[in-house]
């Protein structure tokens, strides 16, 4: 578009019709574009009408979901410690089992050991 007005009486009519047909070439492509911008923007707010009457997430659910996510953290970063204690827990039963049989045989042994030297005496006498 490098048309301009002040060149008119130098130029020939045919240049004249040469810059007229120009100008009016750019004109249509500017009209063009911005139907096809007109098109994009209608196409854009259609776009968010349609998004808006969707149901969206609500701020209560967000919250609720956060607090779910926030729970389940706090349970995923117990769970080696629970694991933990877990295994503690086990060892100290199985550290009582073995008291107890322990003891068990202890008893055992002395109930034994008294049984047989109470028969031991009664075959004496």
């Amino acid at each position: 578009m490098a048309f301009s007005l002040d060149t008119r009486e130098s130029a020939s009519p045919s240049d004249e019709r040469t810059q007229l047909a120009q100008l009016i070439s750019d004109v249509e492509t500017i009209k063009d574009q911005m139907s096809k911008v007109a098109v994009v923007i209608n196409h854009l707010s259609q776009a968010t009408v349609e998004q808006r009457k969707q149901p969206s997430i609500s701020e209560a659910q967000l919250s609720e979901i956060s607090q779910l996510l926030q729970k389940m953290k706090v349970h995923v970063d117990s769970f080696p410690h629970a694991l933990r204690e877990a295994r503690r827990s086990d060892a100290a039963t199985q550290k009582a089992v073995e008291a107890f049989a322990a003891r068990l045989c202890e008893i055992e042994s002395r109930l034994g050991g008294a049984s047989a030297s109470h028969d031991l005496s009664s075959v004496k006498g």
